[in-house]
Parts: C-alpha cells; structure tokens; sequence
C-alpha cells in the first residue's frame, strides 16, 4: 500500500489582488513541498480570498495568471487544489482548479468536462 502526505492550507483570509493571492498559494506549496507532500488542498474560494460575503461571485480570472500554480505542481511534482469561481449554467458558482503535476496546464480540458452540480447543504458560513 502506497502512502500521501496530503496538507491543508489554513490561513485568515486576505483581500487582495489575483496575483498577491497565487504568491500566497505559493508560500504555502514551498512550505508544502519542503514537508514531500503530494497533495496540497486551499480552502473554497481561496483564489478570491476566501469571501464568502459575496451574493454573486465574480467571473473567473484571467487564467494566464494562474500559471505559476501550474508550474509549482509540475516543479514539485504535487497536486494543488485551488478554489475559484467556474462558469456554469451561465452563471458563476464555487468551484475548483487542479493543477497536477503531469498536466502542462489546468485549462485543456472545457469546463463541460468538469463541472457537476450536486446536492445543496448548509455549512457553517451560512452559504448553499
């Protein structure tokens, strides 16, 4: 039987920009990294800054910018999973971006590919 070391990121929220919060992503995957984990996990919306007081979520990013992400994964040879808004049904709703290792990008693949709805539940942020 083979083992992982998964980590998950835990951290205060931060209210900045797209590229502040993938160098934040970053600090978290070298730290990760220094530790051999194969698998690194971000909270929802961490790409955003984790602001679950948003009624509608913005459009995903630009996702040239979220190429250092990319990179890490394949540098370091772990998945990463990032939270970010994905475009469904025409409308924007809390998804995730994988970025592995053996993948030269996340974005190769059409959302159609990836995205699924499931059940509702209620967490303890109050969110659906």
């Amino acid at each position: 039987m083979s083992f992982w070391k998964v980590a998950a990121a835990q951290y205060e929220p931060r209210k900045t920009s797209l590229t502040e919060q993938v160098a934040h992503h970053l600090e978290f995957v070298r730290a990760a990294a220094r530790q051999q984990c194969q698998l690194l996990v971000f909270p929802s919306l961490s790409l955003l800054g984790c602001d679950y007081s948003r009624r509608a979520l913005p459009a995903p990013p630009d996702l040239s910018l979220l190429d250092p992400l990319c990179y890490a994964a394949t540098t370091w040879r772990m998945t990463i999973i990032a939270g970010l808004p994905v475009e469904y049904n025409d409308r924007f709703i809390r998804g995730i971006a994988v970025f592995a290792p053996w993948r030269k990008n996340a974005w190769d693949l059409p959302s159609e590919s990836w995205c699924m709805s499931g059940p509702s539940f209620q967490n303890h942020h109050g969110g659906r």
